[in-house]
């Protein structure tokens, strides 16, 4: 998806090298899905049977810009699973590379997936990663190739879930999430 960075230098004992190195997407990287949350929030659909637990537009801890994605854990809001409202069709189900790609800072663990979506309408969720608690933040880089070559489905949708830990007496926890891309060639 990168352009690579390369750079040759002749090391010598005492030698100290400052590099910075610069990346870009290659030229025909296909950008299916960006939420920087900036303008808005595409992230809106519920998919729990709480009422409190939402992903809201946060100006609280943005990575960038001025806003970020924030799911708050609560007693009230104890699970919270969401998902975009437009599905992501067209993506490649050939083989060819299929990255989720953002940014996240989190106090509880969360899951991410792909819910996807038949020709008939119905729903089939998958999660398949993880994140622990972080501090800072953080990028990750998901690879969806297999997923989507083997389901071979016409729509998906990015979907990320998570629980109020059981026994805690924190009043919440918080997770932000920001620049959330699906990248292919």
């Amino acid at each position: 998806m990168f352009n690579g960075y390369k750079e040759n230098l002749t090391a010598g004992e005492g030698l100290v090298f400052e590099i910075q190195p610069t990346t870009s997407y290659l030229p025909g990287a296909i950008f299916s899905f960006i939420e920087d949350f900036e303008i808005g929030n595409s992230f809106t659909e519920d998919r729990d049977t709480v009422a409190a637990g939402k992903l809201i537009r946060s100006s609280t801890d943005a990575f960038e810009g001025q806003y970020s994605g924030q799911m708050t854990m609560t007693p009230a809001a104890n699970f919270i699973e969401v998902t975009h409202t437009v599905p992501l069709s067209g993506l490649p189900a050939d083989g060819r590379p299929t990255y989720l790609e953002f940014r996240y800072k989190n106090e509880v663990e969360m899951s991410i997936g792909l819910l996807g979506i038949t020709l008939e309408g119905q729903s089939f969720s998958n999660f398949f990663y993880l994140i622990r608690p972080t501090d800072e933040w953080n990028m990750l880089y998901i690879e969806l190739t297999d997923f989507i070559s083997t389901s071979d489905l016409p729509a998906y949708k990015i979907i990320f879930r998570s629980l109020y830990p059981d026994g805690s007496t924190k009043s919440e926890y918080n997770n932000f999430l920001d620049n959330i891309k699906v990248v292919h060639l």
